[in-house]
């Protein structure tokens, strides 16, 4: 059975970029406005890998999308065979600074661990994001 999920758009109206952490990224301050913008992420579970694709050409769908990753990360930390194929369409521009990538990427965690009956915690999700 699939599983959609609309992604929602968002503008930073403040970004201060605090201290580096020991991870090498940097802390955040920000206020954010979501705007009326979603791209739409379908997951059909199963399969033996995690595949996308997506209508955009010039939208990587290897492992440098940020769904992918995602998933990745989310398989190992529950300890799971994450398997799916995704399809996104975006409405979201690419490479705008709306956050639609970092929105793909959340949704993939969250439609993850709802599948997977909730493997990780709120905690433990927003360390993976």
């Amino acid at each position: 059975m699939a599983t959609t999920i609309q992604t929602p758009a968002k503008v930073n109206l403040l970004l201060n970029v605090l201290g580096k952490r020991p991870d090498g990224f940097h802390e955040l301050e920000t206020i954010l406005l979501p705007v009326p913008l979603y791209d739409s992420l379908e997951f059909d579970f199963g399969g033996a890998d995690q595949t996308l694709e997506c209508d955009q050409p010039g939208v990587p769908t290897g492992e440098s999308n940020l769904v992918l990753r995602a998933a990745r990360l989310f398989a190992e930390a529950a300890h799971v065979n994450a398997c799916f194929h995704a399809r996104l369409v975006k409405a979201i521009p690419a490479e705008a600074g709306l956050g639609g990538g970092s929105s793909d990427a959340a949704a993939t965690l969250l439609a993850l661990n709802r599948e997977f009956e909730r493997p990780l915690d709120e905690a433990a999700l927003r360390e993976l994001a």
